[in-house]
């Protein structure tokens, strides 16, 4: 396959591009994607401190051969695992999962995606919690996330009162 000078021109500045955002000079990070994710974690304790919570950075199933991207895996739960039903964590009655792609700014903003829950289910009861995706900083995304679970544990609290 012939290539035209402007297809290997846009290929160059593409290249240089994502070297430059991975060595850090444009949408750099304030923190690795691991340090982010423990970061994630301490918030979501700290308002649901008896549930199971598990933030995790991986490499991105995305990624380009060479790319250094890491995604963040948020899975939580508001009861200990004692009290699942079956011992399932699915059975909790706030099982979530929410992804974080790109969570060091590599290929652009970081974006937030509800993959799984959101909803409370509880006694009989279903309430849903308004999940707001958000892209941009770490600092934006966090903002965000912390959000989303102040919601889900005020919500939490009235459907303990009620039931």
């Amino acid at each position: 396959m012939i290539r035209t000078a402007a297809e290997i021109l846009r290929d160059m500045e593409n290249r240089v591009a994502r070297l430059e955002r991975a060595a850090g000079k444009v949408g750099a990070a304030e923190l690795s994607a691991e340090e982010f994710a423990e970061e994630l974690q301490r918030m979501i304790k700290k308002h649901f401190p008896k549930g199971v919570i598990s933030v995790k950075a991986q490499e991105s199933l995305g990624r380009k051969m060479g790319e250094e991207v890491k995604d963040i895996l948020i899975r939580m739960t508001v009861l200990p695992k004692e009290e699942w039903e079956s011992g399932i964590s699915m059975n909790d009655p706030f099982y979530t999962q929410i992804w974080v792609w790109d969570a060091e700014g590599v290929r652009g903003p970081a974006k937030t995606e509800l993959s799984v829950g959101g909803i409370f289910r509880f006694k009989g009861l279903k309430k849903k919690v308004p999940f707001r995706s958000a892209q941009g900083t770490q600092e934006k995304v966090l903002k965000s996330l912390e959000a989303f679970i102040i919601k889900a544990a005020s919500e939490w609290e009235l459907l303990q009162a009620t039931a």
